[in-house]
């Protein structure tokens, strides 16, 4: 069922008089649609079809002109009547299939229609034999519509009165709820009276046929008929004339049942509807199945009737070739179907919603193109990014789920299976460089911190010549953190258990050689003193980052004097410097050790304390203990005394060896290199 309205609001004359009040009609049917079964049986033999003529608020039923027309497959018919109209189903199907019946609704002089309302008749088929499997059948064209209904009876005038609270069907219902209902107004079916007119209770009160209330909770509007209240929803706004319908074809014969063949390209359903400018007389305007142009002409806008070409056919109301096309500053629909549409500037046509902005042959379309109203009647929905044609800056296929635009903001989640992403494409898990034959790099950089960490086919700069495939620096000058020191790459491998051939390895270099090696380094001695008391035995543990150690005995006293250094000595000091903590995932840990010249007493290193686990009864079992040295010839001990100045020596740590020293086994051994030196 479709409900228009077409009645404008009536302007004030030019002299500043007050115009006329707003005016909307409208009708109401008892059934909006006329169901017939296979054996011809009809849902409703008779219905009646009421006209409502709403002024500034209030309603009043009308005994306007109505015109009504039946459309069956033989050919159309009308009759006319004043409103309300009855609708007389088993007259009117007697001797024709009634497709529909069409009511025109006049204005009070009789000669405008104000408002249209079509009731559409379905059938059941029979059921007939199953035919033999075969190709597919051709669609058929669309049948011819059927022709118009009988008028029906008058209504009567009503008002909106008030605001209801709610709505029962019987005083029973009513009457048990009534002690916990809020003061108010409340509609109720039951009790008509002999003359017909509608006494549903309103606080106790009777009420007339056509009376109105607006519910509160919902702001439907409910109109009391002759035999109940009824709920013809929330008021709309004027709406515009009703366009033309398009040409109808000669139903096809019903071809036999084929198999299913493979699904075709997606097209546009309906026409393009679009804006061809200012009426000329020297233009030729075509109309078809795919292409509704629309024009401006002496203040009002026109479409063509029908199919076909225009030329020199001035758009006018008494045109038998342009219809009206209204504009209405608000209207208001529980449901629109519709295969073509534009709202602003976007554009719904079959299973595409697009832009109407894009580019034409590959020329910007833009708010300021001189062709931004009809470039988009060039979209192929078959081929949608077509450069040769109209590609729009968006478009969705809600078919195919394709979405397109060429800028995007997103906020919230984005999941992707599958896509492509500058050089990368989305697969499985992770993301790979399409075709693996290009460059596709991933670059985090902050020049403020002068930092850079990327990875990919190429990350070096162009200038250089050079490749390579990861590259990370950070040469960060302001100590943010006041931790003293950058990392460029942290790596780590732990969990491992050590083996000969296993283990924790955390850079793997299976070939070539490292330029630019360096390592961590530190001294301990040379500190400087003030304090005339000799300082006492050094005691210090190796960080687990150092590498290079060089180990003197000695130190500095200076005695000042008004500020000034008045004198300097050199004092020794033992040195006992304890070896780094270790794990099994230390495997190979190297130090380099040398003592300084010079010196004298004692350089003492000791064993730090080792940690590792042990399969016990299936579980691996973490373990603590004590590392030991194996220097010269295997001599095994907790301890190394570096007795020589100059003395020079690599220790690297075996996690898996072991020692038992007076009884108690130690594990974990750092293994002397004894270097060559100058004696």
């Amino acid at each position: 069922m479709k409900l228009t309205t077409i009645k404008d609001l009536i302007a004030a004359p030019e002299d500043g008089k007050k115009g006329a009040d707003a005016v909307s009609y409208y009708m109401i049917p008892e059934f909006s649609q006329v169901h017939v079964d296979a054996n011809g049986k009809p849902n409703v033999t008779s219905f009646y079809v009421s006209a409502y003529k709403m002024t500034n608020g209030k309603v009043e039923t009308c005994r306007n002109r109505v015109v009504c027309t039946l459309i069956t497959k033989m050919g159309n018919g009308n009759f006319e009547d004043k409103a309300p109209v009855q609708i007389n189903v088993s007259a009117i199907m007697n001797n024709v299939s009634v497709t529909m019946v069409h009511i025109d609704l006049y204005d009070e002089a009789g000669s405008n229609i104000v408002a249209v309302l079509d009731i559409p008749f379905t059938y059941d088929g029979e059921k007939g034999d199953k035919g033999d499997k075969g190709d597919k059948g051709d669609k058929g064209d669309k049948g011819d519509t059927g022709d118009k209904g009988d008028d029906g009876k008058d209504g009567s005038s009503a008002t909106i009165k008030d605001t209801a609270l709610g709505h029962y069907v019987n005083h029973a219902d009513f009457a048990g709820d009534l002690s916990s209902l809020a003061d108010g107004i409340y509609l109720v079916d039951e009790n008509v009276a002999a003359d017909k007119v509608a006494k549903g209770i309103v606080t106790g009160l009777l009420v007339n046929v056509g009376d109105g209330y607006i519910m509160a909770e919902t702001g439907d509007l409910w109109v009391a008929t002759q035999t109940k209240w009824k709920n013809v929803g929330q008021i709309k706004g004027d709406k515009g004339d009703k366009g033309d319908t398009g040409d109808k074809g000669d139903k096809g014969e019903k071809g036999d049942k084929g198999d299913k063949g493979d699904t075709g390209e997606q097209g546009i359903a309906g026409p393009f509807c679009y804006y061809a400018g200012v009426w000329q007389s020297s233009v030729e305007y075509v109309c078809s199945k795919t292409m509704l142009p629309y024009v401006y002409n002496d203040g009002l806008l026109y479409y063509q009737k029908a199919n076909g070409t225009s030329k020199g056919d001035v758009p006018s109301s008494t045109s038998t070739v342009w219809n009206i096309l209204t504009k209405e500053d608000i209207v208001y629909a529980r449901i629109v179907m519709a295969d073509f549409g534009k709202l602003a500037s976007a554009i719904f046509s079959g299973s595409f919603m697009f832009s109407q902005y894009g580019k034409l042959n590959g020329t910007e379309v833009n708010a300021n193109s001189t062709n931004k109203d009809t470039a988009y009647a060039s979209f192929d929905a078959k081929n949608p990014k077509d450069s040769t044609k109209f590609v729009p800056n968006l478009f969705i296929d809600f078919l195919s789920g394709l979405f397109h635009c060429t800028n995007a903001e997103i906020e919230g989640t984005i999941k992707a299976v599958a896509g492509k992403i500058a050089g990368f494409t989305i697969s499985g898990n992770g993301l790979v460089n399409e075709g693996f034959n290009n460059d596709a790099y991933v670059i985090f950089r902050n020049d403020s911190r002068k930092s850079f960490a990327g990875i990919g086919g190429n990350v070096m700069p162009a200038a250089t010549g050079a490749r390579a495939v990861a590259r990370f620096e950070n040469e960060d000058e302001s100590d943010y953190w006041g931790l003293g020191y950058n990392i460029a790459a942290l790596l780590s491998a732990k969990g491992a258990h050590p083996s000969d051939y296993g283990g924790n390895i955390a850079l793997d270099i299976e070939g070539g050689c490292t330029r630019g090696l360096a390592l961590k380094t530190q001294v301990i001695g040379l500190e400087e003193t003030t304090s005339k008391t000799d300082l006492s035995t050094w005691i210090g543990q190796l960080k687990r980052g150092v590498q290079a150690v060089w180990i003197s005995t000695l130190y500095y006293y200076k005695e000042y004097s008004g500020g000034v250094v008045k004198s300097t000595s050199e004092k020794h000091r033992d040195r006992y410097v304890t070896m780094p903590d270790t794990y099994d995932y230390d495997e190979g840990h190297i130090l380099f050790i040398k003592r300084g010249s010079h010196d004298k007493g004692t350089v003492r290193l000791k064993a730090g304390t080792s940690h590792w686990s042990e399969l016990q009864d299936g579980k691996w079992v973490s373990k603590t203990g004590t590392q030991y040295f194996s220097c010269d010839n295997d001599i095994e001990s907790v301890s190394k005394d570096i007795q020589s100045e100059g003395d020079a020596m690599t220790f690297i740590y075996f996690p898996n060896l072991t020692c038992t020293i007076d009884n108690v086994k130690y594990h974990g051994c750092w293994m002397q290199w004894k270097n060559p030196r100058q004696w």
